[in-house]
């Protein structure tokens, strides 16, 4: 079991990004129109999955999306509304309830406080994941320095 001050086997490893073999995957066959020199229709592989590549991207950044969330709290519905259904601020003040004039005037400081709330919350994260870096930086630099002050030993040892 790893811990924040213990590698094992004395072994350092880094994460980077992960990356798998390409894989093509079929679901079926697309008809491809003929050419000028023949009618005959030729089918080839109907590719509509993404990479795999793709979906591990996506999985690992879903603790941000749920910590961006988290962050945006009470105005996340009317900031999905304009960020990812591309409603208009008249749109999400009518769905919040509210009438005439009001319902833009609503929706545009719920969607501007969402905004602001994203970017403190993202500053956060970001501020978090330097410090982890650092750590991680200084466990590295701490374990190649005993894993030289072992093999000195040993060296000065067998010698």
């Amino acid at each position: 079991m790893m811990t924040a001050t213990n590698l094992p086997g004395g072994e350092i490893s880094y994460r980077e990004t992960r990356h798998t073999v390409k894989q093509r995957v079929s679901v079926g066959q697309r008809t491809l129109a003929s050419n000028d020199d023949s009618d005959t229709r030729t089918q080839a592989p109907l590719r509509l999955m993404k990479s795999e590549d793709e979906r591990i991207a996506r999985i690992d950044g879903q603790p941000i999306l749920a910590a961006l969330r988290v962050g945006i709290g009470n105005a996340l519905d009317p900031f999905e509304d304009a960020a990812l259904d591309g409603a208009t601020l008249t749109e999400i003040g009518d769905r919040l309830g509210f009438r005439w004039k009001a319902r833009s005037a609503e929706a545009k400081w719920r969607v501007y406080l969402a905004i602001d709330r994203m970017r403190d919350q993202w500053r956060l994260i970001e501020r978090q994941m330097a410090a982890e870096a650092a750590a991680c930086r200084r466990r590295v630099e701490t374990r190649r320095a005993e894993l030289i002050a072992a093999q000195r030993s040993y060296l000065g040892t067998a010698a």
